[in-house]
């Protein structure tokens, strides 16, 4: 399968406020390692939010204080949680409420997904149990997000 490219249209402001075009395109497409995408949390600011570490069922584990709207557009891809996976198609949508999570494509094929991020905050015991157990512990936790 291959999937067509993405147009993408990214807006802006001139020097005096008009809505413009910052560009029209197909984005630039970047493969990276797990070391470097480990690395990228470190450049957005949230190192933390890496928990790939020793023990961790993907080398791609994160966790977001956000809620995420997931929704395969083509595809197969597996959802890999602490402790199940849930294989996903074309159609499924997953709500991500900041549980630790990872994505494996084992299809041998490509999978395009969109992506919705809402900021969020964990409920206050949730966020210390997170802390107490620490990165790349096998203990899922379920709760809500709250401050949203």
């Amino acid at each position: 399968m291959t999937l067509p490219m993405i147009h993408r249209v990214v807006t802006g402001h001139d020097a005096q406020g008009n809505a413009v075009v910052a560009s029209d395109g197909a984005p630039e497409l970047h493969a990276r390692s797990a070391d470097a995408l480990r690395e990228g949390f470190s450049e957005i600011g949230d190192a933390g939010a890496s928990t790939g570490g020793g023990g961790a069922p993907h080398p791609l584990m994160h966790r977001t204080e956000s809620v995420d709207y997931s929704v395969v557009i083509e595809g197969e891809i597996t959802l890999v949680l602490d402790k199940t996976e849930v294989p996903l198609k074309t159609g499924s949508v997953v709500i991500q409420r900041g549980t630790n999570h990872a994505w494996a494509n084992r299809s041998g094929r490509p999978c395009r997904m969109l992506f919705l991020l809402v900021d969020g905050a964990f409920d206050p015991q949730i966020a210390q149990a997170i802390s107490a157990r620490g990165r790349g512990s096998d203990i899922t936790l379920h709760g809500r997000l709250t401050q949203l």
